[in-house]
């Protein structure tokens, strides 16, 4: 519910304008939660009290709120446009992701010319990636020994404009099948696709014109090829071969990565070997005390959202209670909806969550009845055959995407007051 600053003599019109089954007392319930925790740039409370705790022993990197990349150091929380990042472990498998200059990366009918600045801002972090005359595709590539033909892999890079406002990228399979992508450099818009759907293509529009142009969940299968992953300069959408017209035409490349995943994941840099960023477990933030037997009856409001959904049998977990496996929401499961479990009850529904758009997911529980509700609407509910209060932390995260915000009550909200909450 938006809360603009009525004067005294305008709150009969506010008044007026609810729904009459929603009084202000109601509403005043909803405004004063036992405890609330806004994720968009900082750990801080704005109402209730206690101990916050967070851990990632590893380094890690985000895309700011401005558009920028940042490196971030061990346990230190990254915050994006959409809240607070959560994600699992993950490897990226390329050596030097961010030094073309490197042997391992072959330049192919291409160059590189001076380095540019990079989507971190900071000078010289980036390359040049240059045409020569050759009738051909102009590429740089870099071959993965390191996969099973059972892995499911995902391919990112950023990419930027410089004379040549095309790019196109490449994931091959052991099968010698490409999984290709055209980008528009000038607008973002995506081109031609080959081998992928709509659905495995994702592109972030950051600051400074750079793009972060991602290929999801390629099945790596069987066959003599090793699996390879091309950046290339393009003459426009589906021009990938052309005759280039020298060292003065280019597009500007910068951070690539090749992981094991169905869709991929924060930039995770490289040098001679590659690395993995640990995960963000679903202990990752850690709010200590008894609020897990305050909310016996109570309500949990969570605001989250996906970056690419779990295959089976994984679980994207947005909000749990340490010690209880009967307490959680779930931001995705096996089934492609959203679940709820409380005690020896498990509510799903909600069809597959949308990729990258924030959604309200809300628990009640009365003493008797468990509901579950997104974005205000009632999804199901149930009657769990018993229930012991266990766990007291809360626990938030492991859920490959972002919480916006976290709101507990002591005592179940109703149906009305969860519309509008």
């Amino acid at each position: 519910m938006a809360n603009p600053d009525y004067t005294a003599q305008d709150v009969p019109t506010w008044a007026a304008n609810l729904d009459s089954m929603v009084s202000l007392k109601a509403v005043g319930e909803i405004e004063n939660p036992l405890l609330e925790l806004p994720l968009l740039n900082s750990l801080a409370f704005s109402k209730g009290l206690g101990s916050m705790s967070f851990s990632r022993s590893s380094l890690a990197t985000y895309i700011d709120r401005y558009g920028v990349v940042q490196d971030v150091g061990v346990d230190v929380p990254r915050f994006e446009k959409n809240g607070f990042l959560s994600e699992s472990s993950r490897t990226n498998e390329l050596e030097h992701n961010n030094d073309f200059s490197q042997g391992v990366w072959t330049k192919t009918q291409s160059s590189l010319g001076t380095a540019v600045t990079g989507p971190d801002g900071v000078g010289s972090s980036a390359d040049k990636l240059q045409e020569n005359t050759t009738g051909n595709i102009h590429f740089l590539r870099q071959t993965v020994l390191t996969l099973s033909p059972s892995d499911v892999v995902s391919g990112s890079a950023y990419v930027k404009q410089d004379e040549k406002t095309w790019a196109w990228m490449r994931v091959q399979s052991r099968d010698n099948v490409q999984h290709s992508v055209y980008l528009n450099l000038a607008t973002g818009a995506i081109g031609t696709l080959l081998g992928l759907t709509a659905s495995q293509v994702r592109v972030r529009t950051l600051a400074d014109g750079w793009y972060w142009l991602a290929i999801d969940g390629v099945d790596i299968v069987t066959g003599g090829t090793d699996p390879f992953m091309d950046i290339a300069i393009a003459d426009g959408d589906g021009l990938a071969s052309y005759t280039g017209a020298g060292t003065t035409n280019g597009i500007q490349v910068s951070r690539a990565q090749f992981e094991v995943g169905a869709f991929a994941s924060s930039e995770i840099s490289t040098a001679g070997a590659p690395v993995t960023r640990n995960g963000e477990v679903s202990t990752d933030i850690t709010i200590v005390g008894n609020i897990g037997l305050q909310i016996n009856p109570g309500t949990i409001l969570i605001d989250a959202d996906i970056n690419g959904l779990v295959p089976t049998p994984g679980q994207q977990i947005a909000m749990s209670i340490s010690g209880e496996a009967k307490r959680t929401i779930n931001a995705s499961t096996f089934g492609g909806a959203a679940r709820v479990s409380w005690a020896d009850v498990n509510i799903q529904g909600g069809g597959a969550p949308p990729i990258e758009t924030t959604r309200r997911y809300g628990i009640t529980f009365d003493g008797t009845t468990v509901k579950f509700f997104i974005d205000g609407l009632l999804i199901g509910s149930d009657i769990p055959s018993s229930f012991a209060v266990l766990g007291t932390d809360i626990n938030i995260g492991a859920i490959h995407g972002h919480v916006t915000n976290l709101r507990i009550y002591e005592g179940a909200l109703s149906d009305r007051q969860m519309a509008v909450a």
